[in-house]
């Protein structure tokens, strides 16, 4: 019965993407006539509409059957008018869609008072079709809305229904009704990919696919143990064939295949982990755990090797971890928990404090030790002079807090502070600590409502900020030291430094303000507390400025960037967070620590350093490269020349413009009357053509003077440069034919035979001897010498192809599809290599790297994808844009990608690792690069099923038995058991 119910479900799941969109429509039954007219309408522009009229037998039970009816739709289309609001029936159906978090369209027939209209009704935006409304403009703003992120609202209404069948087998822990494989992964994709405005998930749908995740660990737990055993019986069967020699080549033979085929199956649960660390973006655990399934050096000649498929994708996991990890380093040597740090102006130092009694000065570059400067108690904070050469720590013990300061260089105590901090015998610690901007005098606050302002100097107070008694719990100095803020249980103090008066008192927070920081320029401050949220205030005036979404546990540490418009936020759901304070908007997550992140500093140059109860700090890199090369419009394609070294954009604002790929700077501008769709190099990057209107105009590429025109008032709808020996010749798709035409002198050289028109640049092999174009569903490949059609591939499903790509020999083809999907394809037979499944909506573009052995594709999801060609395994995900992309291509040198999206922009990526980068270079690059002090595997990481026992372990210290490290490795496991066994070992 299970393997029934999973085939069906899997079918499901393939014919999720082809079917029509369901749309059920509630409505009174006075509003019949128009109700009928809106499903016909409906369905002949491609949806499936129903009505209950319709659909529901005389005497059924109409909750029921409405309940289904419901269930399976993707959208609830509500017919409002005073007969629907008046229906308990049309009620229940509103009220049971809001429950199933379904998509709800308000269609106004007749008008209702706002004040008889349900809530939630009222809140949702009407689209109006009423009598004296335009019936075909409303019924084109409801196609508009049906098929917003559609592709993740039909995801949405199928796991809803197999929650519901779940649900209603008493929710089954094991079996055929859960999730497994791909579907799983698909689906925990969709939970963390939810489009804005879209219904979110159901607490039904969620406890779904948790069941099922913990089903699929479950059942690779059994794979481990399979393979475990399968490993033990190796080992046996290896001492008993040892004796006889007459079967030792059979035994050994079936041994080794054995072998092998165990560590397939043992590199495909890696695989899995991997891509699961990836998507809860552990990457440097992703890339500890792909190493340690990759094959090591000195491996031998029976084992997977970098050629089979199965290496081949958790190679290109890997890659794609490895790209995404903004880490640069972890430095470990506290004992306890880290509780603040600091970097110095110049970024050559950072300080920490941790509750094992020492702050730590550190090399920021080779996270080298330099100082352990040692208290008397934990280190609750530490700061650097703003020059750098010192810095400032606290501690306390019993009732006596103590602000010591040091020489950054040498180590060297250079005088300390001692102050009392207990009331009514109660001993409270110190509750921050600051410099002035000279340098010269420390912000001290404690915790019972008083901050003092210290000459460091002479070791005396100088001024005193006091307030009704309450819990203070941090403060902050602003950089030109005219202003300070405390901090206590729902309110922020602003004081002036000067007179010692309070200016201005903050409110909003619930909660503690644990956590407070000035903007480098003094004018802001931001918050953060208890409550989960983060704020940024204007000091002048305590204007909130902006409040940023909730973490999911207390925030715990604020900062600034170098130039202030960035907030980033530290919390004890042990990440740290990037928000574009002017939009409010999340610009990146960092995830790695093992438990509360306590502490951040941000350097000069970008870099950040976070502290956490792990232990550990983290210094990551969340530079963005180069700028993006900005339009007045949406930017339609952008293209390397063939060194790298320039770039040509296309633009709705009626410009291409010529680049420097180095520096980002515009070089030239080729103004158009219209919007400019296509522009590209010539392959000697000496011409330069542009499509506009029915348009190609050819142009100077050094000068940027016109060279030429191609014009065809019926529609010229693609071009693209092709090499033809010495000369340089265009492709030119039209309305009903497609030929090859001379650059220069104007005149065709050859018609595409059987090509019946098109719309889109065509594709051309890198050595010019082939071109492929689409048409609907069709992909098409033709030799560019003769014009003979070569493969007429058609994409199952139905799905439009958009756009295609030929691979450098011309023997592979890429689709980009309408349904989300990219394929490969063998050109010579015609077969589907691979589907690439990770876009959640149109894939409007799809390049191969100059190797072949990378693809990139583009969506109007906002993202840009990188696929390991041969297994079909994503390699990284591209976010950054505001809107739809609508090309993205490598450089000639593999290293880079160039995006163009709707958002105005083309953006350059630096995407080396992984394309350039292959087998025994690219584990090695990855181990003294991106995974410096984190290359051990983590107590954390082995509370994963797949990795219980190896807490401790270095992956990249492993070799095979070629290698002679092998063998020192294992004569000195061998010596340290013998040692044990007979008592030798003092920790036996």
């Amino acid at each position: 019965m299970d393997a029934a119910i999973a085939a069906k479900a899997a079918i499901a799941a393939t014919s999720n993407r082809d079917r029509k969109t369901r749309v059920f429509i509630s409505y009174s039954r006075k509003d019949s006539v128009f109700s009928n007219r809106l499903v016909d309408a409906l369905n002949a522009r491609g949806f499936e509409a129903y009505l209950d009229k319709k659909d529901i037998l005389p005497g059924e039970p109409w909750q029921e059957r409405l309940d289904s009816l419901i269930l399976s739709a993707d959208a609830i289309g509500i017919v409002i008018s005073p007969d629907l609001i008046a229906s308990h029936v049309c009620a229940w159906e509103a009220e049971r869609t809001e429950s199933l978090q379904k998509k709800l369209l308000p269609l106004l027939y007749r008008p209702v008072p706002d004040a008889d209209l349900p809530p939630r009704l009222a809140r949702l935006n009407y689209i109006f079709l009423r009598d004296d409304d335009d019936f075909d403009a409303g019924l084109s703003a409801l196609e508009v809305a049906l098929e917003t992120d559609i592709a993740w609202i039909r995801q949405h209404t199928r796991i809803g229904e197999l929650a519901q069948r779940w649900d209603g087998a008493n929710r089954p822990a094991s079996g055929g009704r859960l999730l497994r494989g791909e579907e799983l992964t698909d689906a925990e994709a969709w939970l963390l990919t939810s489009p804005k405005g879209a219904p979110d998930p159901t607490e039904l749908q969620r406890a779904y696919v948790h069941a099922s995740r913990l089903f699929e660990t479950g059942e690779i737990e059994k794979e481990r143990a399979a393979i475990a055993r399968t490993r033990r019986f190796q080992r046996r069967s290896a001492w008993a064939l040892a004796g006889i020699a007459l079967l030792v080549v059979a035994g050994a033979g079936y041994v080794l295949w054995q072998q092998r085929e165990t560590d397939r199956r043992e590199t495909l649960v890696m695989t899995s982990a991997a891509d699961r660390a990836i998507a809860e973006k552990r990457y440097d655990t992703a890339m500890r755990i792909a190493v340690r399934g990759l094959p090591p050096p000195g491996r031998s000649p029976v084992a997977l090797g970098w050629s089979t498929r199965e290496v081949g994708g958790l190679e290109a996991k890997l890659a794609g971890a490895a790209q995404l990890s903004r880490l640069q380093r972890v430095l470990s040597g506290h004992m306890d928990a880290v509780n603040s740090v600091a970097i110095s102006a110049d970024g050559t130092r950072i300080v920490s404090g941790s509750s094992d009694r020492t702050a730590r000065v550190w090399d920021a570059r080779s996270g080298e030790l330099l100082h352990e400067l040692k208290h008397d108690g934990g280190v609750g904070h530490v700061a650097f002079s703003p020059d750098g050469r010192r810095v400032l720590t606290t501690s306390s013990n019993t009732a006596i807090g103590v602000a010591r300061s040091w020489d950054a260089v040498s180590g060297a105590p250079l005088g300390e502070i001692k102050i009392a901090t207990n009331i009514n015998f109660i001993a409270r610690p110190l509750a921050g600590v600051a410099f002035s901007a000279d340098g010269t005098r420390a912000l001290v606050v404690k915790g019972f409502g008083q901050a003092q302002l210290w000459d460091l100097t002479s070791r005396r107070v100088i001024k005193e900020f006091k307030d009704k008694a309450r819990y203070v719990v941090n403060a902050a100095i602003s950089s030109d030291g005219t202003r300070a803020i405390i901090t206590g249980m729902e309110t922020a103090q602003i004081w002036d430094t000067d007179n010692g008066t309070m200016l201005r008192e903050v409110t909003g927070h619930k909660d503690f303000i644990r956590a407070v920081a000035f903007s480098p320029d003094g004018t802001q401050v931001a918050t953060g507390a208890g409550d989960r949220v983060a704020r940024v205030w204007e000091t002048a005036t305590g204007r909130l400025v902006g409040e940023f979404p909730r973490h999911d546990a207390e925030v715990k540490a604020v900062a600034f960037s170098a130039d202030g418009s960035t907030l980033i936020t530290a919390s004890a759901d042990k990440t740290v967070r990037l928000w574009d304070i002017a939009s409010g908007e999340l610009l990146r997550e960092l995830r790695g620590h093992a438990d509360d992140v306590t502490s951040i500093a941000v350097g000069t140059d970008g870099r950040i350093v976070s502290g956490s109860l792990d232990r550990t700090l983290r210094i990551w890199d969340v530079s963005e490269g180069s700028r993006p090369l900005r339009h007045g419009g949406p930017v339609m394609a952008a293209a390397f020349d063939s060194t790298g070294s320039r770039v040509i954009t296309a633009s709705a604002d009626n410009t291409a413009r010529i680049w420097d790929a180095a520096n980002g700077s515009m070089i030239r501008e080729l103004p158009h009357n219209s919007q400019v769709d296509q522009a590209a190099f010539s392959p000697d990057d000496a011409l330069i053509l542009t499509l506009s209107e029915n348009i190609v105009r050819i142009w100077d590429a050094a000068t940027g003077q016109p060279r030429g025109e191609l014009r065809n008032d019926s529609g010229i709808f693609g071009a693209r440069f092709v090499a033809d020996g010495a000369n340089t010749h265009v492709v030119l798709i039209f309305s009903k034919h497609a030929a090859i035409w001379d650059a220069l002198g104007g005149k065709r050289v050859r018609e595409l035979k059987n090509n019946d028109g098109s719309y889109g640049s065509p594709a051309v092999s890198a050595d010019g001897r082939r071109i492929a174009d689409r048409a609907k569903d069709h992909a098409r490949v033709w030799d560019s010498a003769t014009g003979a059609l070569v493969r007429d591939i058609t994409s199952p499903g139905g799905a439009s192809v958009w756009s295609t790509a030929l691979s450098p020999d011309g023997k592979r083809l890429v689709t980009a599809e309408s349904s989300g999907l990219a394929r490969v394809w063998n050109v010579e037979t015609g077969e589907m290599l691979n589907e690439l499944n990770g876009h959640t909506t149109l894939v409007s573009s799809a390049a191969f790297s100059p190797d072949g052995l990378r693809i990139v594709t583009a969506s109007n999801d906002h993202t840009a994808q990188i696929w390991d060609a041969a297994s079909g395994q994503t390699l990284r995900q591209i976010d950054g844009h505001g809107r739809g992309l609508n090309t993205a291509v490598f450089s000639p040198d593999g290293k880079r990608v160039l995006t163009a999206s709707a958002d105005g922009t083309a953006r350059m990526w630096d995407v080396s690792l992984g394309t350039t980068l292959r087998g025994d270079a690219l584990v090695g690059t990855v181990c003294a690069q991106k995974l410096i002090g984190a290359q051990t595997f983590t107590a954390h990481d082995a509370i994963d099923p797949i990795l219980v026992g190896l807490a401790g372990v270095n992956p990249c210290r492993q070799h095979g038995p070629l290698a002679w490290e092998y063998w020192t490795d294992l004569g000195h496991a061998a010596v340290g058991r013998f040692k044990k066994l007979v008592g030798l070992d003092p920790r036996s």
